[in-house]
């Protein structure tokens, strides 16, 4: 993983956890995610999954979709 990889990753637990539990209705510890690129990750928790992208500065998904 290269060091701009795990900067975004890092940013992401740091930002992105949290906004993802609201979207998927779990706590933070339920949260799962992947890293698909450098700015972008898919999440799973409570039988849901999202794909968030790095955009101006912070993480936005388009959808979250049932598993």
């Amino acid at each position: 993983m290269s060091g701009c990889a795990a900067k975004e990753l890092s940013n992401f637990k740091a930002e992105g956890v949290k906004k993802a539990a609201f979207d998927l209705g779990c706590t933070e510890e339920k949260v799962g995610y992947k890293e698909v690129s450098e700015s972008q990750v898919t999440v799973t928790g409570c039988g849901k999954k999202a794909t968030y992208n790095q955009r101006d500065g912070s993480w936005q998904t388009d959808s979250v979709k049932s598993q």
